[in-house]
């Protein structure tokens, strides 16, 4: 099965632009807000037109501007998750799963009603209504509702957004249960990287209703190739580089050389994700001394903000994540540390 996607929109302002094609494999549209995301989904779906280009599923047409086609929503065997769930206050669990399933049969409709709820673990919430559920509960029923009509995609438009975030760990483990069993083609719209990369095997990361990056997960957070790309997928150490001669380049704001051949225009931007910042009470010859400008804690890991003591031109801090016991055994008082790198953890970016 694949899914193809060539379409374009204006609405003000904003054009949504995108040509892409799904590998029956779990795909996540990741971008800021605003970014187009929904709108692509919602036009896969039928809730939005396009004015140009076409969506074709397998062989099935859902949307040609050329052809003068436009499938009916009814038709595109598509489950559709909402961010707000979208249940009906006033139907019970059972009855909002089986009021989209077109179905005259009623042994037919509860034995899908069965089966969807016991695929999101909610057989015992059937006779319930929504505001009888919590935020998790109902997200599921909206899962199962989806699976219920036995869709050949099914669009995930920020179905966690709402939960808190241990109920969102629970619904993200069973959806990837979910998805690893589904037989058609999924797409994920999220802002959130960590649930792109644990739900989705490949990203299109969207940028003002532009392609920025597309490819599998791992090639796509090992090298974004564009700033835009870098930052939605975490990279909080991104600087301009210069180019000395064939096998060097400069980091003014560093004030550190790299013996690195085969980087050339338009590559101009160097990126190294804050996890392989190394430090050193030691100097050494490839180190940069750094003064602590700021220190965050969380539960889990401490941001640390290095400033290069001397650089070029106004120097750029240099953020390094580490853990609680390890920044503790490091962080003695000194007035300065030295930061060094692997350098096969850089990637280089354009603008």
């Amino acid at each position: 099965m694949a899914l193809k996607v060539n379409i374009k929109k204006q609405i003000e302002n904003f054009e949504l632009n995108l040509k892409f094609e799904t590998k029956n494999r779990p795909l996540a549209l990741l971008g800021s807000s605003g970014s187009g995301k929904s709108l692509t989904l919602k036009s896969i779906a039928g809730l939005e037109t396009p004015e140009l280009g076409s969506i074709i599923f397998n062989n099935s047409i859902f949307f040609d501007s050329n052809k003068k086609i436009n499938m009916d929503i009814r038709k595109r065997k598509i489950g559709y998750i909402f961010q707000n769930y979208a249940l009906f206050p006033h139907m019970t669990v059972s009855e909002n799963i089986a009021f989209g399933i077109n179905q005259k049969n009623k042994d037919f409709i509860n034995h899908l009603i069965y089966e969807s709820l016991k695929k999101v673990k909610m057989l015992e919430y059937q006779n319930r209504l929504p505001h009888q559920l919590s935020g998790g509960q109902q997200q599921r029923v909206a899962i199962a509702r989806a699976l219920a009509l036995e869709p050949d995609i099914l669009l995930l438009d920020e179905p966690f957004s709402a939960l808190d975030s241990s109920t969102k760990e629970i619904v993200i483990n069973e959806m990837k249960e979910i998805l690893s069993s589904f037989k058609g083609d999924s797409i994920l719209v999220t802002h959130n990287l960590d649930e792109a990369y644990a739900l989705c095997d490949d990203i299109l990361i969207i940028n003002k209703g532009y392609e920025e990056r597309f490819g599998e997960k791992k090639d796509v957070f090992e090298n974004p190739k564009t700033i835009e790309s870098a930052k939605l997928t975490g990279c909080k150490n991104i600087v301009n580089i210069i180019k000395i001669s064939n096998d060097q380049i400069f980091v003014p704001s560093w004030n550190y050389y790299i013996s690195t051949p085969n980087v050339y225009p338009p590559y101009n931007y160097l990126g190294i994700r804050s996890n392989y910042i190394k430090i050193s009470t030691v100097e050494r010859k490839d180190s940069i001394k750094c003064f602590v400008e700021n220190v965050i804690h969380t539960p889990f890991y401490v941001s640390v903000f290095f400033k290069p003591i001397k650089s070029s031109f106004e120097s750029t801090t240099i953020q390094g994540d580490f853990t609680q016991d390890f920044w503790a055994s490091f962080n003695k008082k000194n007035d300065f540390f030295y930061i060094y790198f692997d350098e096969k953890n850089f990637f280089y970016m354009r603008k």
